[in-house]
């Protein structure tokens, strides 16, 4: 018996579509979630050590985890930081090596280094969890390429969280607060 693997396009890049009951398992694990294109700028950013992070070759072939927050939100960041903090625990085996939790402010005149690393303190973060902000025209770019608007109030950025895979381009969006088992679910079909 010969079978046949179908090439569907998504937004400029191939995935291989898996055969019925594996479409099916990704389709339910993708189900809260909107393929999208990540085209990511070569830029270099700060993460809360104040070391140097050249944007997107530092994460290598590992899965990315974005959120979107900064330091003086009182309203969806907390939210959006605690489904990163509880992703951390979850995944804390693959962190790392696998997987890693990138948080990146959407007010870089004001989120220093220091001013993350305050923030990652208070939730414990571990140290596969970076807090990147760097030079306003940088910290855009990285911005739009996550579909995030910027330029705007900090107050007024979506809350929305990405998982991909930079070296295959295959990402994934969700808007709004998902569930964490619906991202962990989500992961195997960025590999």
């Amino acid at each position: 018996m010969v079978t046949f693997v179908a090439v569907l396009m998504v937004w400029g890049s191939t995935w291989a579509q898996p055969q019925s009951s594996e479409k099916n398992d990704d389709r339910k694990k993708q189900a809260l979630a909107h393929k999208t294109e990540v085209l990511l700028p070569d830029v270099w950013l700060r993460d809360q050590e104040n070391r140097e992070i050249r944007f997107p070759t530092f994460f290598e072939e590992r899965i990315v985890i974005v959120n979107f927050v900064f330091t003086t939100c009182s309203t969806v960041c907390p939210v959006l930081s605690a489904t990163l903090q509880a992703l951390e625990k979850q995944l804390q085996g693959q962190l790392g090596k696998e997987i890693v939790l990138v948080s990146i402010s959407v007010d870089p005149l004001n989120d220093t280094p220091e001013k993350l690393q305050a923030y990652a303190k208070k939730l414990n973060a571990g140290p596969h969890w970076y807090w990147l902000t760097g030079r306003a025209a940088d910290v855009s770019q990285v911005l739009r390429a996550f579909g995030i608007p910027s330029g705007g109030r900090p107050e007024d950025h979506p809350p929305v969280i990405l998982a991909g895979s930079p070296h295959n381009g295959k990402w994934l969006r969700w808007v709004g607060i998902p569930p964490i088992q619906s991202i962990v679910d989500a992961l195997d079909v960025l590999y």
